[in-house]
């Protein structure tokens, strides 16, 4: 929220600093240059090209590195980040090379010179930066910059893919786009006619570009970027440092609006069309903070030749500003809560303007810019010294309350709405002038900032809700439009906002409250346990996976729940298995034999060596004496197989239709797989452990890879439709097997609705050594959820290079490919046909040491043997992998 002010306030801090801020190094470098002149480009170059003092390529690390790249941890340790994915490398002592390494932004390959390294544009510093050398230097390697619509492979921020024409372009993190367009843009300026040479975007894109198979360096797409991140006090900088030890500077970032004036496609001169530039800058500008806001006030520009018609205002959480660009307009937005506000002042305007909403004990950083006319004819004074104020923050907070309330609670539930009731906080040395009581689904709550209100949102329908409570109030609150059988989670904190800002007590315990909303009449569609899936396979390859569609837990043991196994036609059971443990909501239970694969194994929850079933044989599921599931008809013998094709008990994999919510419990009916169930080849294990109904949303991939001692887990969806978020679940595996019980670690938002690709990540922490599994739990709006497939994670750490047989294998549809790096580096999985011809690269990107998983989807494939290949550094390796249809 803005204030603009129109009254005096009291203020009770002044302003702590004010000053000029100064280009220090540019002082007076360009005042030969006019770019409105026709000999422009000309003089620019000259002006940039001498005095110029080349440093070697080998001393980028003493010079570059040591003094400004690096920031001091304060810990004895330093870090330098890539420019291009913000991977942080963390050293002690001095630093050394890899996995970080020197990016050439304009490529060596693309400059005119090569491949000579001797020749000054190799190691000009102004288009050298630190990147990682296997996740983002490397998988650049010569492409072209540019917009990734199609991704190949993304390393943290930086992504690699083929553009809207197909060709192939690496994109940098947002924050570097404007930074490597500027680099791109200076060499043509800095080295164009050097020894006859032509370093024109019209030679790059038209002869150098198609001899090396690359598509065009677009220049648009440049100016776009350069735009859009306009210079900032980093680069301005790194252009000061640079400018130490190699004496030019880039002209790009000291002048941005230099780019409108330059066809970078020729080096020929452009004639844009602006307002004239205001003279002067304003006076006296400083900051003052009250009990709750800041003010900047200034004395206006002297008109001078041409005044300002107004004025814009930057400020920052942080020590920064940014270069504003003649021609663009910067929209207001006068909210610091995300770190960062701009404001349009006009000249003819109060000089003077407020921010509220503020964070205690921070500094605000202000620079304030003359500029005159508007749209595309904006011409902003940047030139010599432009005024800067900081000021901190720290508010005077109101008393805090001493007490919470106690005896939170839950009044009336129903199926759509809950009553929170309390007993008011005691009064104690300060009393509570209100309550801010939040609700989610999640569970997942963050302590509000001292000095912030939050505004109300008492709509818990979305998935969350916020409400403030006067302390005389009643001591209750409802909400309504609530899903049934859904937990809603509660929290209140006691606050005092009288005379000062507010204070919120956030010590000690606060308290909090879980209340699960009725359930429907009936329990919802799943009144019990079904069977969602049958695995027949070779041997003793055989499982029962049991679905809780219900709205409740369900205590197998209490309930008395079993499965039994009627053989050959029998009428009495011939093996009974009584189920152990707790199944909850959404969640399956696999019991499987004993003597079945590690595959079935490792997703079962119960395995038994009794004699298990066959493809005549019956499986019915038992609530004590109740039948809940039958599969098969108990009491006949259908010979070998109940159903045709792969839609059979016999040798397959039978899943259960999404749409089918009940359970079979009539043990006497002809049963006829077609009708409820889905069939798979033989041995297809790939989906036991996981309920296979429609998400809501298309999950297209989700892995996970050990960073030291955390767990990276990415994934990423292709459409989304009310996706409220994922719960990130993990499971400890030992001895072979995964815990019963899963434990949720964290939360990520969804984007609710969305027919576009979204990337997610997640990292688990301090991750003890072992092995784990991982699964999403992906929540709607209205409280529905789904569970992803579930991979793994070895933390004990990997001792050689292996590639391990797919699974299931023979395979129809999907099948699952392992690998294990003990090293991290580019790897290549290549598939072949039994002729030795190549099918579909699978992967072919830069990977973390440790165990990964892939999933193979063939359904555009021939039935057929086929041959898979990985290539990892010097190792490579194969291995067969059969598909039936």
């Amino acid at each position: 929220m803005q204030v603009r002010a129109t009254f005096k306030l009291f203020f009770i801090t002044v302003f702590l600093f004010f000053t000029q801020f100064i280009l220090s190094q540019s002082g007076t470098y360009y005042n030969s240059i006019d770019p409105n002149a026709a000999s422009f480009v000309t003089d620019l170059e000259n002006r940039i090209r001498n005095p110029y003092t080349k440093v070697s390529y080998d001393n980028f690390d003493e010079t570059n590195i040591a003094n400004f790249a690096s920031i001091n941890n304060g810990n004895g340790t330093s870090s330098v980040f890539c420019v291009y994915s913000h991977f942080e490398y963390i050293y002690s002592g001095t630093f050394t090379w890899l996995p970080m390494s020197r990016e050439h932004t304009f490529c060596h390959s693309w400059q005119p010179g090569y491949p000579s390294t001797s020749l000054d544009e190799y190691s000009d510093q102004y288009h050298l930066f630190p990147t990682h050398q296997n996740g983002a230097n490397g998988v650049r390697s010569n492409h072209p910059l540019g917009k990734v619509v199609n991704v190949i492979s993304t390393f943290l921020e930086g992504k690699y893919g083929t553009d809207i024409n197909g060709k192939l372009v690496y994109e940098p993190r947002d924050a570097h786009k404007g930074d490597a367009a500027r680099a791109l843009l200076y060499m043509p300026i800095r080295y164009n006619g050097i020894s006859g040479y032509d370093w024109t975007f019209n030679w790059l894109n038209n002869t150098r570009l198609p001899s090396l198979s690359e598509g065009p360096q677009d220049l648009a797409t440049l100016i776009q970027w350069h735009k859009q991140d306009p210079p900032d006090k980093w680069e301005v900088d790194r252009n000061n440092y640079i400018q130490s030890v190699q004496q030019n500077r880039n002209p790009l970032v000291d002048h941005p609006e230099y780019v409108n004036y330059i066809d970078f496609n020729n080096l020929s001169k452009l004639n844009p069309t602006y307002a004239i530039e205001p003279t002067n800058y304003v006076t006296n500008f400083t900051g003052i903070t009250g009990a709750s806001t800041i003010q900047f006030s200034w004395v206006d520009a002297l008109a001078g030749t041409q005044a300002p018609s107004d004025y814009l205002l930057i400020v920052y959480d942080r020590n920064n500003y940014f270069l504003p660009i003649d021609g663009e307009t910067y929209p207001d937005d006068g909210s610091l809560s995300d770190g960062k506000a701009v404001i349009n002042l006009s000249y003819a305007g109060l000089n003077n303007f407020g921010f509220t909403n503020l964070t205690s004990n921070t500094v605000y950083y202000a620079a304030i810019f003359s500029y005159n006319g508007s749209g595309a004819l904006t011409n902003y004074k940047i030139d010599g010294t432009f005024p800067i104020a900081s000021v901190l923050f720290n508010g005077t907070l109101a008393t805090e309350p001493t007490n919470y309330l106690t005896t939170f609670a839950s009044g009336t539930v129903t199926t759509s709405s809950i009553q929170t009731t309390w007993t008011d906080a005691l009064p104690g040395a300060q009393v509570p002038s209100g309550y801010l009581l939040l609700a989610n689904k999640t569970g997942v709550f963050t302590d509000p900032s001292d000095g912030v209100m939050y505004a109300d949102d008492t709509n818990l329908t979305d998935g969350s809700a916020t409400v403030n409570i006067n302390y005389s109030a009643a001591d209750n609150y409802s909400f309504s439009g609530l899903t049934a059988s859904t937990n809603y989670y509660f929290k209140i904190y006691s606050y005092n906002e009288n005379p000062g800002q507010l204070n919120y007590k956030t010590d000690g315990v606060v308290p909090t409250l879980t209340v699960q909303t009725e359930a429907n009449s009936g329990g919802g569609n799943y009144t019990d346990l079904i069977i969602s899936e049958y695995v027949e396979g070779s041997s003793n390859n055989k499982a029962i996976e049991i679905f809780n569609g219900t709205d409740k837990s369900i205590d197998l043991v209490a309930n008395s729940y079993k499965l039994e196994y009627y053989f050959n036609g029998a009428t009495t059971a011939s093996t009974t298995i009584n189920l152990i443990g707790t199944l909850a909501v959404g969640n399956v239970f696999v019991v499987a034999d004993a003597s079945s694969v590690q595959a079935i194994i490792n997703a079962a929850n119960q395995t038994s060596s009794s004699s298990f079933f066959n493809g005549n044989d019956a499986v019915v599921v038992k609530k004590g004496n109740t039948i809940v599931d039958v599969i098969g008809q108990v009491g006949y013998d259908p010979g070998t197989q109940w159903g045709t094709g792969t839609i059979t008990t016999l040798n397959h994999t039978l899943r259960r239709k999404i749409t089918v919510t009940q359970g079979d419990t009539n043990p006497s009916n002809v049963f006829d797989p077609a009708i409820e169930w889905d069939g798979y080849a033989n041995d297809t294990f790939n989906g036991l452990g996981q309920y296979e109904g429609n998400l809501p949303v298309e999950l297209t991939s989700f892995s996970g890879r050990v960073i030291g001692k955390s767990v990276m887990l990415n994934w990423e969806t292709a459409t989304e439709l009310n996706n409220y978020g994922f719960n990130i679940e993990r499971a400890v595996i030992s001895n072979g097997e995964r815990n019963l019980s899963w434990e949720k670690i964290g939360f990520v938002n969804g984007n609710g609705n969305s027919n576009s690709p979204k990337d997610y990540s997640f990292v688990d922490d301090n991750i003890s050594s072992g092995r784990y599994s991982y699964r999403l739990k992906q929540i709607d709006n209205d409280g529905q959820f789904e569970y992803s497939k579930i991979i793994e994670v070895d933390m004990n750490g990997v001792k050689k290079f292996e590639l391990s047989q797919n699974y299931p294998n023979p395979f129809n549809p999907s099948t699952t490919i392992r690998f294990s790096l003990p090293e991290a580096g580019n790897v290549k999985l290549t598939l072949f046909n039994i002729l030795g011809q190549e099918v579909r690269t699978l992967i072919n990107e830069y990977k973390e040491s440790g165990v990964h998983t892939i999933n193979f989807e063939a359904s555009e494939l021939n039935s057929g043997m086929y041959i898979y290949k990985i290539e990892a550094g010097s190792f490579t390796q194969t291995k067969k992998m059969t598909l039936v249809k």
